[in-house]
């Protein structure tokens, strides 16, 4: 997992009933990979993902096109409060302080762009928050404030210690007026846009000395904003937004895949017309252990011995139209198991293995191979990606997503072999069945001849590295699929998977066939739709019990 060097110390505000606190937060871009936040963060951030749609960190998405999630960056606690457990508020106001956390997203994403003098992280240097963006933007209220400017003198002699710069400006919710009145005995209406705020003013409206500090501290100006726009503008100026705006207009022209695509498309034909060549068009595994490119006529153009026998073989398209062999091999060889990349002259490129250990107890090393491959565009990086199942017998599976080099973008566990995988068309959504290991539900029908559960499932390609239901891998982050599915009675298998669109060009619904002559249709969703009998049927019928609700 690759960094920018860049990375921003951020302090952010907590409280408990009582007292606040004062953390920083080393924020770094991630641009391989998945990052990861604090669970103080993460817990919070899903939270408001979970229960406001379009999601809170949303705002970002049209901001910052290829740092918008929270995947995209990594942070670390350089002063974490002693006492303060998980440095999470209680209840809702453990999201008090992610403004801070989305304006330092905001900062470091931007600088990614402009890269020019003043940097945005400059400018938010002395500035914390205490409130957050509902789904339109609006900054709402939070509770606790006094114990949290409290900290904010206790603890700014000792933030320079960590290269972070000491407090001296606050952004809170234009709601918040009234509160900030009362602590400082003034009218509310008599409160412009901003107001100071001393040491002294605090010990005078009777916080104790220990939670105001003994130290000598600036007085710190408090700013009340009404939305997320009016934060960036208040911050980092309209100029320098500006700027941004117009090199942001020109980053998305020049990755613009319409834009490319047509210029790569015209240099191509020119190229073809003015040095005509023969491109590999086609793939095929010959006695067992070589790859044979044909180019569109049937001629052969190049020929490798791989010495053990390969599994698969797949012709793919790179960024630039390029044509790309994928082809995964038997566990035997320097190469076992792995999944080589070769370019169109047939020099091999890249190598992924997909190993042996699993995070599942318990874990014993098993040779995983690769026997199932999507080749599919699914991430907003220009290029398609390569999905790639590692399989070991019964043990537990490795999905892979990775970049048309090779490298690994994400991961999910599953405890069980993935017996099938399809690309529902157009998203970057990805069906896969097979049987789950780990999975246990009470029901009232009578399980069929295996011990496990059959399971169909969806996942999206753009959520975070993780593990699958249910959830019984070691020191690995939980990752909900958009839906997931147990095929009842236990032991009942899967046959097939297939997408019906009944020529509509998309997805109609999804033809799931199970032993004992039961077929269930499901939408994209992962609703049922219907259940049909064939000739030779068997009772009970096949159902589909949810074991993630739909989303």
């Amino acid at each position: 997992m690759s960094r920018l060097p860049e990375s921003l110390a951020l302090p952010i505000l907590f409280a408990k009933p009582g007292r606040g606190e004062v953390a920083v937060l080393s924020l770094s871009v991630v641009t391989k990979g998945a990052g990861g936040l604090p669970a103080s963060i993460q817990g919070p951030l899903g939270f408001l993902d979970g229960a406001l749609e379009p999601r809170n960190v949303g705002l970002l998405a049209s901001l910052l096109p290829r740092l918008a999630g929270p995947d995209c960056y990594s942070a670390t606690y350089e002063m974490p409060p002693k006492g303060v457990g998980q440095l999470a508020d209680a209840s809702l106001e453990g999201s008090s302080h992610l403004l801070s956390v989305i304006l330092a997203m905001y900062a470091l994403g931007a600088d990614a762009v402009v890269r020019g003098e003043p940097t945005f992280q400059s400018k938010l240097e002395g500035w914390t928050a205490s409130t957050f963006p509902n789904k339109q933007g609006k900054l709402k209220s939070v509770e606790l404030l006094r114990e949290k400017l409290a900290a904010v003198f206790r603890r700014n002699p000792a933030l320079g210690k960590k290269g972070c710069p000491p407090i001296s400006n606050v952004i809170l919710a234009k709601d918040d007026r009234p509160h900030i009145a009362a602590l400082l005995g003034t009218p509310a209406e008599d409160l412009a846009q901003a107001a100071t705020l001393s040491k002294t003013q605090l010990l005078d409206a009777g916080l104790p000395d220990a939670a105001v500090g003994r130290a000598d501290s600036a007085p710190v100006t408090l700013h009340f904003v009404v939305d997320f726009g009016s934060a960036l503008e208040l911050i980092f100026g309209a100029e320098l937004l500006a700027t941004y705006r117009r090199a942001l207009r020109r980053h998305r022209l020049f990755r613009s895949k319409a834009l490319w695509g047509g210029v790569l498309f015209l240099a191509a034909a020119l190229a073809y017309l003015l040095y005509p060549r023969a491109l590999p068009e086609d793939v095929k595994i010959e006695q067992d252990t070589c790859l044979q490119v044909y180019d569109r006529d049937g001629g052969r153009l190049w020929r490798r011995d791989m010495g053990v026998p390969v599994i698969l073989a797949k012709l793919m398209r790179d960024r630039h139209g390029e044509a790309r062999v994928v082809a995964s091999l038997r566990p035997k060889g320097q190469d076992a198991g792995c999944l080589l990349i070769f370019d169109r002259r047939g020099e091999r490129i890249a190598r992924f293995d997909p190993g042996q250990m699993q995070p599942y107890r318990p874990d014993w090393p098993h040779k995983r191979i690769i026997k199932r491959v999507v080749i599919a565009d699914l991430l907003p990086e220009p290029g398609q990606e390569i999905v790639a199942v590692g399989n070991a017998n019964w043990f537990p599976s490795r999905v892979c997503i990775l970049s048309e080099d090779g490298e690994l973008l994400r991961e999910y566990w599953h405890p069980g072999t993935v017996d099938g995988i399809l690309h529902l068309a157009g998203t970057s959504r990805l069906v896969l069945w097979g049987p789950n290991n780990n999975l246990s539900l009470a029901t009232e029908v009578e399980a069929d001849a295996s011990p496990y559960f059959f399971a169909i499932y969806c996942l999206d390609a753009r959520a975070p590295s993780g593990q699958l239901p249910p959830y019984a891998a070691h020191d690995v982050p939980k990752q909900a699929p958009v839906w997931y599915k147990a095929l009842s009675p236990k032991g009942r298998s899967i046959l097939e998977v297939s997408i019906r669109n009944h020529g509509a060009g998309k997805l109609a619904e999804l033809e799931v066939v199970s032993e004992r002559g039961w077929t269930l249709y499901l939408n994209a969703s992962g609703a049922v739709l219907r259940t049909a009998e064939q000739d030779k049927h068997r009772d009970p019928v096949s159902e589909l019990i949810d074991v993630v609700p739909v989303q």
